[in-house]
């Protein structure tokens, strides 16, 4: 730590290159409250879909669709691992060393033009040509989807086919393609059966309406508003139509079936819902009927972690930036503060106003709008916490609570954070409504915009809480990262919850009341969040897996298992912190890379991720399915364009998975082990000191290095921060512009090699 007078700037360092249906209402937890259509909720049959991969070798040694791929390993010279889906007879994972597709490190093609996604779609194309009789014939049916296919990483592409139907898409189905270095890494598909249905529908949008119309019934008073246009859609679905979740045991590629539909939603004013039917469009047959919002859950006042007043666990709300903030000077076109809260007046002494409209965040705060008011040159300072929910100190506008102040602060740095690895999703770079102090309490939601609740009932305000909102917010990452939703979309947001806090509690101060989280059974022994994904800290001590912990508790839902969502986020969650407390660590990474890396393992990933997570099929499951969080993750460690040798961290990837029975393969397996051409660099040795109106950064240059990346954070260098800056080597030094003297500033530097691995 570096002490300067009215000023405390934190500089660590960071290691280098290996660092480097009812449908679920997607909630924080279960919602209680009794909802106006509760009662008519009507789950889509069939929709949950049991996946059990099999390896090649457990097929028959004679069967002809085994003698074919065991032709294409040999073709492609050996060290591809390959497993298929008995419902569809398609691969739901193939991966291996790599086939040269395009110039790269990891083959010697000569250079022939750029790279480009129009590029490897013909590539893609010509390859389903080549080995249709292996694959079969699906050039009629496929489009590129071009919102879920992009370059993740320089030299790393996902390209993601879609199955169209007389124009309409079968919205769960995907074929994902994976490159790197050069290289097809790995191909897959999900629930990418032959359609069985067309796209024509016989009853019209309206004819739709009246049917969920007489399914709910009119009471005169009652008034429902549209939420968006009707849309036309093809589901793919388990022909048995039931609710138990059981593996395929029919006729290899007839596990599929396919429903027209259309999906219509509405929201009752005033309420929190999205309300949906689905309607077979062939039928007239009203499918399913659920609330599809994903529940949870300039300056001032902002509470680091938790609002319940206990300082020495971030539970006390102390001054902050507000990034992005609107602001308008009198006489002036309004603006927008940079991203530590700073603008520039034209007019010393002229009034400038906000109301937390900004850049990228809009607060509505049920207790009225924000309008604040200072002069130009004394700052704009929003002020503390003066009371419970709508309590704001004398003076102030009635949206000026603490609940707006906090969650326009975590919004605005959890889109910041992820801009730096997703410059190119719109939605990072649109405005997001968050509604704080929405008149409920034990819960926040997400359903196209944010909803914070109030306290009360033994909850504390969960605009108040980081793990609530950055949890709300990544169920928003997840609805517009390009792929639709992960399954479970409530691991996606508990994932996120994690990083940010860098602790398995999601949500500590949710329970003011002195509870714990119940953990299905398996009590939480400290935790006052909703979830704590650190099994070390629950009653059982032991680590959850689908048989062991989802099987058991989590009841019937919706996730890979037919379990309910939120207890299905366990084993996945408990994976992704293990992967940067426990097994990375166990290699030799000291505890921050250890956090860089798993960050950037994931959120490079995000772009075009959907389907199940994991794959399941109990007491069977794994992670041998291209949608697996595990195979991304394996291709955006991989250096050298070949999954069969394994990756720089494949080991700990496998350990952190298969703890938990989410893996794929054995330990000893070639691909399961740690092999890596990146160098290993020093420790930059950084320091920070104060200059005019910034931090001039400086560090001491580290020998191999191409590049630098700055990072910079305000509630400790135990929190994720966001990246700031890349500085190119030889330069060792970074200004950081407009920074007060008035907060703690915490940075670190991490050196990188040219291979972006």
């Amino acid at each position: 730590m570096i002490q300067h007078p009215g000023r405390t700037v934190r500089g660590l360092s960071a290691l280098a290159t290996i660092v480097l249906l009812a449908l679920p209402a997607w909630a924080l937890q279960q919602p209680r409250h009794l909802k106006r259509y509760d009662v008519a909720v009507k789950p889509r049959l069939g929709g949950t879909v049991a996946i059990r991969p099999l390896a090649l070798a457990e097929l028959p040694a004679a069967d002809a669709l085994r003698r074919g791929w065991e032709r294409f390993v040999a073709d492609q010279g050996g060290r591809w691992k390959i497993h298929l889906d008995e419902r569809t007879g398609m691969p739901t994972l193939a991966a291996g060393r790599g086939i040269a597709w395009v110039p790269g490190p990891g083959n010697t093609l000569e250079v022939e033009g750029p790279v480009t996604i129009d590029r490897l779609e013909r590539l893609a194309r010509e390859f389903l040509e080549e080995h249709k009789d292996l694959l079969g014939d699906w050039n009629a049916i496929v489009e590129l989807d071009r919102e879920a296919s992009a370059e993740r990483r320089p030299g790393v592409f996902q390209l993601v086919f879609r199955q169209i139907v007389d124009g309409v898409r079968v919205e769960n189905a995907r074929f994902d393609f994976h490159v790197a270095a050069g290289n097809l890494v790995s191909f897959g598909t999900h629930r990418w059966g032959f359609p069985t249905t067309d796209g024509i529908p016989r009853l019209g949008a309206d004819e739709a309406q009246a049917i969920l119309d007489a399914y709910l019934g009119d009471d005169g008073v009652t008034v429902r508003e549209p939420a968006g246009d009707p849309e036309l859609t093809i589901l793919a679905l388990d022909p048995r139509m039931g609710t138990a979740l059981e593996p395929w045991d029919g006729p290899r590629g007839a596990g599929i079936t396919h429903r027209l539909v259309w999906r219509l939603s509405f929201r009752v004013p005033g309420e929190v819902p999205l309300w949906v039917g689905e309607i077979d469009a062939h039928t007239g047959e009203l499918i399913a009927f659920y609330d599809a919002a994903r529940y949870a859950s300039i300056r001032g006042g902002v509470f680091p972690q938790k609002g319940n007043g206990d300082c020495s666990t971030g539970g006390c709300d102390f001054p902050q930036p507000l990034p992005f903030a609107d602001f308008v000077e009198d006489g002036q076109p309004s603006g927008f503060t940079d991203d530590f809260g700073a603008y520039q007046c034209v007019s010393e002494g002229a009034g400038v106003t906000t109301s937390l409209d900004g850049q990228y965040v809009r607060i509505s705060d049920e207790c009225g709008p924000v309008d604040e008011v200072a002069v130009c040159g004394e700052g704009l300072d929003l002020g503390q916490r003066f009371g419970e929910n709508c309590a704001v100190a004398p003076g102030s506008s009635d949206g000026n609570t603490s609940a707006a102040r906090t969650a326009f602060y975590h919004m605005n740095r959890a889109k910041q954070a992820a801009r730096a690895y997703l410059p190119d999703n719109a939605w990072l770079q649109g405005v997001l409504v968050t509604n704080t102090n929405v008149n409920n309490t034990c819960n926040a939601s997400y359903g196209g915009q944010i909803n914070m609740f109030r306290a009360g009932n033994g909850c504390g305000n969960t605009g108040e809480n980081l793990g609530v909102l950055v949890h709300e917010w990544g169920h928003g990452l997840d609805d517009n990262d390009g792929g639709g939703f992960d399954n479970p979309s409530e691991a996606y947001a508990d994932v996120v919850a994690i990083f940010w806090s860098r602790d398995g509690c999601i949500g500590p101060g949710f329970f003011v009341d002195g509870r714990t989280c119940g953990g299905y059974g398996d009590t939480c022994l400290e935790c006052t969040g909703v979830r704590d994904m650190d099994y070390t800290r629950r009653q059982s001590g032991q680590p959850a897996t689908p048989a062991g912990f989802v099987d058991p508790r989590c009841g019937g839902g919706d996730g890979p298992c037919g379990r309910r969502v939120h207890c299905e986020s366990y084993p996945i969650s408990e994976a992704i912190l293990d992967l940067a407390t426990r097994d990375l660590p166990a290699m030799g990474l000291d505890p921050d890379s250890a956090w860089q890396l798993a960050e950037k393992l994931w959120y490079e990933t995000r772009t075009g991720s959907g389907g199940d997570i994991y794959t399941c099929a109990l007491p069977d499951s794994d992670s041998c399915a291209s949608s697996s969080w595990y195979q991304q993750m394996r291709v955006a460690d991989d250096d050298d364009g070949d999954l069969s040798n394994g990756t720089p961290h494949a080991a700990a990837l496998f350990a952190a998975f298969d703890r938990h029975a989410i893996a794929c393969g054995a330990a000893s397996d070639p691909e399961n082990q740690n092999t890596s051409t990146c160098p290993t660099f020093d420790t930059p040795a950084l320091t920070a000191v104060p200059s005019g109106s910034g931090v001039e950064l400086s560090w001491s240059e580290i020998a191999g290095a191409t590049d630098y990346t700055v990072f910079r954070g305000e509630l400790g260098c135990d929190r994720q921060q966001v990246i700031i800056g890349t500085v190119a080597a030889p330069a060792t030094t970074f200004f950081d512009d407009n920074v007060s003297q008035e907060f703690i500033v915490n940075y670190r530097v991490r050196a990188n090699d040219a291979n972006p691995a």
